[in-house]
């Protein structure tokens, strides 16, 4: 805001949202007019034009950036056919996005369970199942790296977060940083570590919110791994 005022010092007080919002339009505008789709959804998206966005998104080619901006944006149908068109694209060996493209289609059932048709909550039951059952062949095989390994466990952290599930949170995240010890990606684990404590601040479980902190202090290679498992995970979406 303050660089808004040097550039137009004749604003009055409560102008800068405006001028900030009518500047990204324009820059939206001009960037469609020449096709630079992904650079006008990004202004869009800062809009929280996000249906726009998530169209501009899938214009440009990137369906999974686009089918994450429909879930947001709530709009759950749309989101779904996205991320569904979004895994035919993706090769087999590509177990990261392809876990990202499960769980987005899970997420997009249950959350709009009821509101359109093919939503449920028993077809996003089956795409979890699908989706860990990707993460689980992909550790069994060994093929990954650990880092993707670790991008995968994020994945299932974020999706926990998203369809407020706090056992999946602390599974995810938990699982990320155990896979991430030993690597050499750091700025990874310390994200990781972050959107973890962001998660949990956000839930409001201040004991284990201060379990975490304490254990990240002391070093996220020591956090151990804890994975509920499989079928325990799927009765709890019965409840």
């Amino acid at each position: 805001m303050e660089a808004l005022r040097r550039r137009f010092p004749w604003l009055r007080e409560g102008d800068e949202v405006w001028l900030r919002l009518e500047l990204l339009r324009r820059a939206a505008v001009g960037y469609e007019q020449v096709g630079q789709w992904r650079e006008a959804a990004e202004c869009w998206a800062e809009m929280g034009q996000l249906g726009r966005a998530g169209q501009l998104y899938a214009r440009s080619g990137d369906l999974g950036l686009a089918a994450q901006t429909f879930l947001v944006a709530r709009r759950y149908a749309e989101g779904l056919a996205l991320y569904q068109a979004w895994e035919e694209r993706l090769s087999s060996g590509d177990v990261v996005q392809r876990v990202r493209a499960v769980l987005g289609q899970a997420a997009c059932h249950f959350l709009g369970a009821g509101e359109g048709a093919g939503l449920s909550v028993g077809a996003g039951r089956e795409q979890y199942q699908r989706a860990r059952v990707l993460m689980e062949q992909a550790v069994i095989a060994n093929r990954p790296s650990p880092i993707q390994i670790a991008r995968c466990w994020v994945a299932l952290g974020e999706y926990g977060e998203l369809v407020g599930r706090c056992d999946l949170v602390e599974a995810g995240y938990e699982g990320a940083l155990r896979w991430y010890a030993g690597t050499a990606v750091a700025e990874e684990k310390v994200a990781a570590g972050r959107a973890y404590l962001a998660a949990l601040r956000g839930w409001g479980d201040r004991s284990l919110l201060l379990s975490v902190e304490e254990r990240l202090a002391e070093g996220i290679e020591e956090l151990p791994l804890i994975e509920p498992r499989l079928e325990d995970q799927v009765s709890a979406e019965d409840d």
